[in-house]
């Protein structure tokens, strides 16, 4: 299971089966601070219990106090996803700074840091993210894929990379250049355009994609 799995899923079996991954972890890696509990924390998050899925996260980062600088650099990342999934954009990009303080500065583009950048006013870094998210491939190398970071699978792949079209069609639209904003609509439409799976971004790419085309055409 990864975060990209859950984004479509049934959240009413979702904390069991993070529950019983959890678990399964615990038994077989007695010196790993997670075991899953990320994974169980999302599936808390997802079915509205916020404040439950924020103690097992702050449980987390208490049991790794004592663990090496890149595995609490790690686990901050992990928490900064949770602090942007909840809107509070400014300390999740503080987490995310601190995380990446000691990586490669070519590493793998992050969704939720790029999100971050562009909600927080840092428009133009987090195109350039988005713009990388849209066509990174992973290389199979941990120093540049940070696949050691808490809940990286959603990253380059899957709906991370075609939410990043939506994402630049918000930004560009920002900056006025709606020339572009249209495209980046349009392309995250099309991808998506047989989606059986209710999205909010994509009944506002309609609705600012029409409002585009409109403005285009006076």
């Amino acid at each position: 299971m990864t975060m990209c799995d859950y984004e479509m899923r049934d959240y009413s079996s979702m904390v069991r089966d993070a529950e019983g991954y959890s678990i399964e972890l615990k038994k077989d890696s007695a010196n790993n601070h997670i075991y899953g509990r990320f994974l169980t924390a999302l599936g808390e998050f997802k079915n509205g219990n916020s404040s439950k899925a924020m103690k097992l996260v702050d449980d987390v980062m208490k049991d790794s106090s004592i663990g090496l600088p890149y595995q609490r650099r790690a686990f901050s990342y992990g928490k900064a996803i949770f602090l942007a999934e909840q809107g509070n954009f400014n300390t999740a990009l503080d987490l995310f700074n601190y995380a990446l303080q000691m990586v490669n500065p070519n590493h793998a583009p992050l969704y939720h840091h790029a999100l971050c950048l562009l909600k927080t006013g840092h428009t133009p870094e987090a195109i350039q993210e988005f713009q990388r998210l849209t066509t990174w491939i992973a290389l199979g190398n941990t120093i540049f894929d940070l696949d050691y970071l808490t809940l990286n699978e959603y990253q380059g792949i899957g709906i991370a990379a075609v939410k990043a079209h939506y994402w630049l069609g918000v930004a560009y639209e920002q900056q006025g250049q709606k020339e572009q904003a249209i495209k980046e609509y349009q392309k995250f439409l099309d991808i998506w355009k047989d989606a059986d799976f209710k999205s909010q971004e994509i009944n506002d790419a309609h609705a600012q994609l029409t409002k585009l085309k409109a403005m285009a055409n006076r």
